[in-house]
């Protein structure tokens, strides 16, 4: 008798275990259907929005449906008048527009952006931008906001050239830069990068799509979207770093999202600083990076932690030009040059050469036909010493 209801105290129990079991795994089950809805959702949502997003990009290429748009908006800037159209890429249209000067009666020169986003980013670069002031970054005149987390305004001054890579493509019409010319927009860049770090801003997108050049060949910093404000942070205290940038401007241990102090996030925007000059004397990236690369984190790490830095053999640059990239593509961060070294290095300096015949040549182009000849013979002559 006694054993009988022991098997049956039994059977109760793995009856009540196999039944909480039974009930977790429909828990289970129902939370897992649950978040396949949720995904599902987000996902179409997400194509809704890119739809949304490629529908207005097109509809507004047209400089009369913009102004209608945002007059019913009641946010077209006072004194605007918009004139062109420029692509802007995926996330905005960008437009040549002129605003008139009630004082004097004159008119200057902005790009108004339409950004397909009214979020933190897009704040963040409006934010950043108002409080950077220096030749070398490029003027913010205002942010607005037209429909509350979908679309927002900012304008910005006008650059001529456009960005260095349209400068290097369509005004020089070359796929590379000579020595003379990356050390005279290398300075100015550097000095912006400066600028920002002591302005307690890390950049943390450098690359030539995001340096304009203006009429007068300066260079000037823009797109501050994912940079990082840390004025309220010591030199000594760490971060961990977000993994944020662009694929082949961003170093291993941003890569890795590695802890660094904040005093070496300048290091960071070095190294950015570094790929780019080597793109623009190489027409290539370092590392053996490649576009097929691109997408592939685990790869670009993997090459950009195993892969020795090479440069061209029949390479014209001066051994001075291969020593500061060098520098600013070490691996290591705590061996990596930091700002201060590199303006004060002795290839940077040679800009002030540059910048002393810019001051002789009668007119801009005078003095880009003179950086893109051979003919450059102090800088040369200064690059060639020991």
């Amino acid at each position: 008798m006694e054993k009988t209801k022991d098997n049956s105290l039994k059977y109760e129990h793995v009856k009540g275990n196999y039944l909480e079991v039974l009930g977790e795994i429909k828990q289970y089950k129902e939370l897992k259907a649950k978040r396949r809805r949720k995904n599902e959702i987000k996902k179409k949502l997400k194509i809704n929005k890119k739809e949304e997003k490629e529908n207005q990009k097109e509809k507004f290429k047209d400089i009369k449906e913009l102004e209608k748009y945002l007059k019913d908006k009641k946010a077209y800037p006072e004194n605007l008048e918009l004139i062109q159209y420029f692509d802007g890429g995926s996330e905005c249209n960008t437009y040549l527009s002129l605003i008139s000067s009630k004082k004097n009666n004159s008119k200057r020169k902005l790009i108004m952006k339409l950004i397909f986003a009214d979020d933190h980013e897009t704040k963040r670069e409006a934010y950043m931008s108002s409080i950077l002031k220096h030749i070398n970054v490029i003027d913010f005149y205002g942010y607005t906001t037209i429909e509350k987390g979908k679309n927002s305004l900012m304008l910005l001054d006008f650059a001529k050239y456009g960005n260095l890579r349209s400068f290097q493509r369509k005004t020089l019409k070359r796929m590379t830069f000579t020595e003379s010319m990356i050390c005279f927009f290398a300075n100015q860049i550097l000095k912006g990068i400066i600028y920002c770090h002591q302005s307690k801003i890390a950049h943390l997108d450098i690359k030539p799509q995001n340096i304009v050049i203006d009429e007068y060949l300066n260079a000037k910093l823009i797109d501050f979207s994912i940079s990082i404000n840390y004025k309220n942070h010591s030199p000594e205290e760490e971060l961990k770093i977000p993994f944020r940038g662009t694929n082949f401007y961003m170093s291993r241990e941003v890569i890795n999202s590695e802890r660094i102090k904040y005093k070496d996030l300048n290091k960071i925007d070095m190294y950015a600083f570094g790929v780019l000059l080597y793109n623009l004397a190489y027409a290539k990236y370092p590392y053996d990076l490649s576009h097929g690369d691109e997408d592939d984190y685990s790869k670009i790490c993997e090459k950009i932690t195993n892969n020795p830095l090479t440069f061209p053999n029949d390479s014209e640059f001066s051994i001075h030009f291969k020593d500061f990239v060098s520098k600013l593509l070490e691996k290591d961060i705590n061996k990596r040059m930091n700002m201060y070294e590199a303006l004060h290095s002795y290839w940077i300096n040679g800009a002030t050469i540059l910048n002393d015949e810019k001051e002789k040549c009668y007119n801009v182009g005078a003095f880009v036909s003179y950086l893109l000849t051979d003919h450059v013979k102090d800088f040369n002559e200064y690059m060639q010493k020991k």
